[in-house]
């Protein structure tokens, strides 16, 4: 249990039971992805060209020009990619839960998650046969938010974002 300074004069916050759980799984969970989709942006970055703002610059353009016509187009790739990842990676969330709740899916099943229920339901509750179809279904479902998400901002959406 967690407890805060006696200067803020708080009750201890038990940040692992049912009203914190999600709370602190999504903390973890976002700290876990920040880390990688800053590497993606700076590749991202490191590949615009110093050319085209040497060229912008001649052309007399200010900052936030710069970023709308040079750098946010060229890094819409990087950004469609670590969105899409960020997509896939939320919806088979598995460790945090898992290390958080010890396996239990916490306090009331607060902290389970569809992966968390296939691992109990596979290998907890031996029913493999289940689990199997939850493996399914979700990737059935990741399938079809990713051919949504490649619909709605794929190629069609890089081209708007550069007109």
């Amino acid at each position: 249990m967690l407890h805060l300074p006696q200067f803020l004069d708080a009750l201890p916050v038990d940040f692992f039971d049912s009203d914190w759980i999600r709370l602190t799984i999504a903390n973890q969970v976002t700290w876990k992805y920040t880390g990688i989709n800053m590497v993606i942006y700076m590749t991202g970055m490191a590949a615009v060209s110093k050319e085209l703002y040497e060229a912008i610059d001649l052309d007399g353009a200010n900052k936030w020009q710069k970023f709308r016509f040079i750098t946010l187009p060229l890094l819409v790739p990087y950004i469609f990619f670590a969105t899409l990842m960020t997509i896939i990676g939320n919806m088979q969330i598995f460790e945090e839960p898992m290390m958080l709740t010890h396996g239990s899916g916490g306090v009331a099943n607060s902290g389970m998650t569809v992966s968390l229920y296939l691992y109990k339901m596979g290998w907890d509750w031996s029913d493999m046969g289940t689990a199997s179809a939850i493996a399914w279904i979700l990737f059935i479902i990741i399938s079809l938010f990713s051919a949504l998400f490649f619909l709605l901002f794929g190629k069609k959406g890089i081209k708007g974002v550069s007109e």
